[in-house]
């Protein structure tokens, strides 16, 4: 039931009447959450530096079962708004869902831009989501340095995401598993800007991630994770900016800084890359028996993106951390040395991914 995201709070009590007891009464208590929300948020990581974050939420527009979200991000480096119009959840955990998204990212002299829409519906269930989508997307990198010099890109593609958890917690996990698998297919046109040239037809898309944990005993705790991921097209036409892939940072391979391991060069340009692997294994401990939220961790991170399964040599990343398993999620702080830069980075994060 709170799943919906109607209510703020369910409970279920069973009348405690020994008279009853043949044909006991059970009693469902529900709190309803209020139409109107707005959230707002204060962050900082070692990819992006600060981040504010503004939300809000109507959960029955208009007196129809419909709600609607808008979403505004504002980082150093990338600004992003996400909307979305949905139904509310049917009894079969499905919504159909409209959503509009504006994403502007800029890096060095380079400047990306991205306007995405898609049409499509989900199934959300704590152990199982499932989302089939239709998107049109219009997508373009340039130079800043060199007016004209660009890389624009429109396309239309079919897509399916499905996840599957099997964890003892989805916000502070120690045993199971999680799984999330990516596939779509469709019609790119793309224009480059250096030389005037213009492409069009099929490309496509996989994409998968898996991490397990697994208590080792005593206080031991593991996880592993591994991303896969490969993007392809016909005619020499640009696969979608945003269905690329870059590898190293916070989320990926530690000791090295977001999209620092991977890209692909056209002409003074550079954009993601088809190919991509990433894993990691990491250790924790707590620092005391008496305080088991508070833990140290030692890891080892490797991958790379690339264009060919040569170029996926991997970079290696390893490095001890901080743990603290609070109320609203794991806070992560790490130390990394990156192998290939020859250099420690520090690395901030909160949350789990999936």
């Amino acid at each position: 039931m709170t799943k919906t995201g109607l209510f703020d709070q369910a409970t279920v009590t069973l009348d405690p009447d020994p008279a009853l007891a043949a044909q006991a009464r059970v009693k469902v208590t529900v709190k309803e959450a209020p139409i109107y929300t707005t959230t707002l948020s204060l962050g900082y990581s070692s990819d992006g530096g600060p981040r504010t974050v503004a939300e809000h939420l109507v959960r029955r527009l208009l007196d129809k079962p419909i709600q609607m979200s808008n979403k505004l991000e504002w980082a150093r480096d990338a600004q992003s708004w996400t909307g979305a119009l949905s139904t509310h959840l049917n009894g079969h955990f499905d919504r159909d869902i409209l959503g509009p998204s504006y994403a502007r990212r800029s890096d060095l002299d380079l400047t990306e831009t991205s306007h995405r829409l898609r049409v499509g519906r989900s199934h959300e269930r704590t152990e199982f989501e499932r989302l089939i989508f239709a998107e049109v997307e219009r997508s373009e990198v340039c130079l800043d340095q060199a007016n004209g010099v660009c890389l624009s890109t429109q396309a239309f593609s079919l897509n399916t995401h499905y996840t599957w958890r099997r964890l003892d917690s989805v916000l502070l996990p120690t045993e199971g598993y999680a799984l999330q698998l990516q596939a779509g297919m469709g019609w790119s046109v793309d224009k480059n800007g250096t030389d005037n040239s213009r492409n069009k037809g099929l490309f496509g898309r996989l994409y998968a991630r898996a991490i397990g944990y697994w208590p080792l005993g005593g206080l031991w705790t593991s996880q592993a994770r591994l991303e896969l991921g490969a993007a392809a097209s016909t005619n020499d036409v640009s696969v979608p900016l945003s269905q690329l892939f870059w590898a190293g940072g916070d989320d990926s391979v530690r000791g090295y800084p977001s999209r620092g391991l991977g890209g692909t060069s056209v002409g003074p340009l550079e954009i993601g890359s088809n190919l991509l692997a990433t894993a990691s294994v990491e250790l924790a401990h707590p620092f005391t028996a008496k305080l088991p939220s508070v833990q140290w961790a030692a890891f080892i991170d490797g991958g790379r993106a690339g264009d060919s399964v040569a170029d996926l040599r991997p970079a290696l990343g390893y490095g001890l951390g901080l743990r603290w398993r609070s109320p609203v999620g794991p806070l992560k702080v790490d130390w990394a040395w990156g192998e290939e830069r020859r250099r420690g980075r520090l690395h901030l994060s909160l949350g789990v991914n999936f």
